[in-house]
């Protein structure tokens, strides 16, 4: 993953700082907003 990606949630951009997992249900994410990190989760949704 390219450290430049970065992810829009709320209409506020994060910066992916790299990949934590995979799974069935999605990915999880460290990212920052320049100030403090979180977890971010993006689900996939199943049909």
């Amino acid at each position: 993953m390219d450290q430049q990606d970065y992810i829009t949630i709320n209409q506020k951009p994060y910066k992916i700082i790299k990949l934590l997992g995979k799974g069935k249900g999605g990915y999880s994410y460290l990212v920052t907003d320049g100030k403090t990190e979180y977890v971010c989760k993006q689900i996939h949704h199943e049909h």
